[in-house]
């Protein structure tokens, strides 16, 4: 398709982190984490095209064991803490080896949309499901996410394509050196899953008096808090964008199809 197609950009967006995989098929994983990652690189060099790839803030330990100092600039010493967060590292490295591709490579922190279906599309609307409890519940309130609207991520990701791909009107060609690399976006509030699940009470007008703050929670290793800096994107860009708070950016998630299902399970 790729071959047939020609693009000028190719943006993968691919990955596999459903736990029961990781565990159960770690070679299956490593194929689409990494080596299709590697492959789409491979092929966009041949066609003279440039490779985006999305990775994540897992490849930080969170201070755990680096002592590393937070936010994580963009040259920070990675330490993946579980099997995924390492596939994606290595699945930076082996798009970033190809130099021909010009490669620019996106870390995001948690994410959400604006169109989901369901509260199992997105790691952050999934804590809605905390709001169906009848009896005390500890929610974690340990690990610190930013979550971000996808919204807000595409248009960044357009204007940074753009940069790589406006003519070069000095030298006829695409500007190779631009927007290469790689670069950090994150909106900057932190929340906890169990901060998300109490504004998801106020815009969905539900109470939350047996929601608990929880500790930290059990699975595979995971950073506490990953938090990314994003100076060399805004520079980049040319301004710091407005992005959307959480509170603001979870009522407008709240679509009337989710409303819809949450009322169904959350009848009262």
């Amino acid at each position: 398709l790729v071959l047939e197609v020609k693009p000028h950009v190719i943006v993968n967006c691919a990955v596999e982190r459903d736990p029961d995989r990781l565990e159960k098929a770690k070679d299956e994983v490593y194929v689409v984490n990494v080596e299709v990652a590697h492959t789409l690189a491979k092929l966009a060099a041949e066609l003279g095209a440039c490779i985006v790839h999305i990775s994540t803030g897992d490849v930080f330990d969170g201070g755990m064991r680096t002592k590393a100092k937070l936010p994580y600039d963009v040259g920070a010493r990675t330490r993946p803490l579980s099997y995924y967060a390492q596939t994606k590292r290595e699945s930076e490295l082996a798009v970033l080896a190809v130099t021909a591709a010009r490669p620019l490579v996106i870390r995001l922190p948690v994410l959400y949309a604006l169109d989901c279906k369901s509260f199992s599309e997105s790691a952050t609307l999934n804590v809605a499901e905390t709001l169906f409890t009848t009896s005390l519940k500890d929610v974690d309130d340990w690990s610190v996410h930013f979550p971000t609207c996808t919204a807000d991520v595409a248009t960044i990701l357009c204007q940074l394509i753009a940069l790589k791909v406006a003519p070069n009107r000095r030298r006829g060609m695409w500007h190779a050196d631009r927007a290469r690399g790689v670069y950090h976006v994150s909106q900057p509030v932190p929340m906890t899953n169990y901060a998300t699940a109490l504004a998801m009470g106020r815009v969905l007008g539900v109470d939350t008096s047996l929601l608990r703050k929880g500790q930290q929670p059990e699975g595979e290793p995971r950073p506490r808090v990953t938090q990314l800096k994003c100076t060399r994107t805004w520079k980049a860009l040319g301004h710091v964008p407005s992005l959307m708070p959480p509170e603001a950016g979870l009522r407008a998630a709240f679509n009337a199809q989710l409303r819809e299902a949450f009322a169904r399970a959350y009848p009262d």
